[in-house]
C-alpha cells in the first residue's frame, strides 16, 4: 500500500483534494485520468475495496463493520461498489474465501 493510501477511511471530497494540492479538482482529475486511466474516485474506491477484501479474508468482522472501517457510511452503497470492483457481493466473497480455506 502506498503511503498516499493511508487516509482512505476518511470522507474525501473534491474540496479536500483541491485544498491539499492547491489546484482545481477537475484539472487534477483529468490529469490523474491521463496518467492512470482512471478517475480519482475510481482509485479511492479501488483502494477501499482492496482493503475490504483483506479484512474479509483476515477477520470475522461483520460486513457493516468492514464497510465503516474502509470509509463507507452506507452498507448498501458499499455492497454495490464492492460488487462492481470484486465481481461478487461482500457476503458471496466472504463465503467463497471461507470455502477455499
Amino acid at each position: 500500500m502506498y503511503e498516499s493510501d493511508t487516509h482512505y477511511q476518511s470522507k474525501i471530497t473534491s474540496r479536500d483534494i483541491e485544498a491539499l494540492f492547491e489546484c482545481n479538482f477537475d484539472y487534477l482529475n483529468r490529469t490523474f485520468n491521463k496518467l492512470t486511466g482512471h478517475s480519482i474516485t475510481h482509485y479511492i474506491n479501488k483502494v477501499r475495496i482492496d482493503q475490504a477484501q483483506e479484512l474479509l479474508q483476515a477477520t470475522h468482522l461483520s460486513i457493516g463493520e468492514i464497510a465503516y472501517l474502509v470509509g463507507f457510511g452506507d452498507i448498501y452503497y458499499f455492497s454495490k461498489v464492492f460488487k462492481k470492483y470484486a465481481g461478487l457481493s461482500p457476503a458471496a466473497y466472504y463465503k467463497k474465501i471461507r470455502e477455499e480455506e
